[in-house]
């Protein structure tokens, strides 16, 4: 299982709480080519998926909600731990469907 990457701004509902509301998502680098989002909202945030497809391009997916106003369920609530782990599920489901080998995703440099 892969390691957790730790980030003290998105880790805990505190944290996120200090952050601005912003269009824009507060990213993490996960693995190479895949980031993790967290883009505030005026109440809860969103935790969001930013995939490198090739060609200086990025798909970016919502995953599920912050854990912000509720405690995580790991279904539709989701802390950073789990929303690091449904990231990595869901990028290696889009690689697949996409017809990507996911071991090239993993070695690009960014």
């Amino acid at each position: 299982m892969p390691r957790a990457v730790k980030d003290a701004r998105l880790e805990s509902r505190t944290a996120r709480a200090q952050l601005k509301p912003s269009g824009q998502p507060y990213y993490r680098s996960i693995d190479a080519g895949l980031h993790l989002g967290y883009r505030r909202g005026k109440k809860a945030g969103r935790w969001v998926m930013r995939r490198y497809v090739g060609d200086e391009r990025y798909v970016v997916e919502t995953i599920g909600v912050a854990d912000d106003l509720s405690d995580a369920d790991g279904v539709k609530v989701l802390s950073y731990r789990q929303a690091q782990a449904r990231l990595r599920e869901f990028a290696g489901e889009r690689n697949r469907l996409d017809g990507e080998d996911p071991t090239i995703v993993s070695q690009l440099v960014v």
